[in-house]
């Protein structure tokens, strides 16, 4: 008797899971040992635009990019041998292409669950499409500025460079992107520049930040401007992001 009243309990314990994952807004696939998709609820149809019942039982590589479906299987499966982890934990942007031919653009986040021997994956994946289509909105509107636009992230690397940075310092954005915003900086404070930056981020203390001052630009090719630059902090996912607009007042300065 209490056997079967345990049975009963985790039976409706498993069903209000489930009702809670259908329900969901985010679209939600869960695959078996086999890769093939085992949960697809309400949310994934709409994303996808597919019905369940022609997913339910196929492998989930059905669900991925063409130029993807090839080699899905492997390394879906390399994470199960090897345990590295390089997505299971993470979230990141994906291209999702419809059942219609439409690609939207997604944010994916995957788990990992270990019963005994097998290993199941359950992806979280929700549309960004409008949030991507701001943000590149915004993206274009900083690039044609008239004025020098970079972006450093928390490693104080730079992230955005424009077309008039370009033109400010001298150098494209291939030599710039990724590297280390104190090449930017006049070179007697290159050395304490990561320093200055990282205080700010550590105290909260702006003594930059929302003002603006008239700064030395030295160039590529070693002649010097003047600029004057605005900061500009931000915060994300706990991370303080740093941009400066930088306007060149040589004719003003001199």
């Amino acid at each position: 008797m209490l056997k079967q009243l345990g049975r009963l309990l985790a039976g409706r314990k498993h069903s209000t899971q489930t009702q809670v994952l259908e329900q969901a807004i985010d679209a939600i696939v869960s695959i078996n040992t086999r890769n093939e998709v085992v949960f697809f609820n309400a949310a994934a149809e709409r994303l996808w635009g597919l019905a369940r019942q022609d997913v339910l039982g196929k492998n989930v590589k059905m669900l991925v990019p063409v130029d993807i479906q090839a080699k899905h299987d492997d390394l879906i499966d390399a994470n199960r041998r090897t345990g590295v982890d390089k997505i299971v934990g993470t979230s990141r942007e994906v291209l999702v292409e419809r059942a219609d031919g439409r690609k939207v653009w997604a944010n994916l986040s995957l788990s990992k669950v270990k019963l005994g021997s097998s290993i199941t994956y359950t992806a979280f994946v929700k549309d960004i499409t409008n949030e991507r289509n701001a943000r590149e909105a915004i993206q274009q509107t900083l690039e044609q500025a008239i004025d020098a636009v970079v972006s450093i992230d928390e490693h104080n690397n730079i992230t955005f460079y424009n077309l008039a940075a370009a033109k400010l310092w001298g150098y494209s954005r291939d030599e710039v992107v990724g590297k280390n915003v104190k090449m930017l900086v006049p070179h007697n404070i290159q050395p304490k520049h990561d320093e200055l930056v990282n205080a700010n981020r550590s105290t909260g203390v702006d003594r930059i930040v929302g003002t603006s001052r008239e700064v030395e630009i030295e160039r590529k090719d070693g002649s010097t401007l003047w600029g004057s630059l605005s900061l500009s902090k931000v915060q994300l996912e706990g991370k303080i992001l740093y941009t400066a607009f930088i306007k060149d007042v040589t004719e003003q300065v001199e």
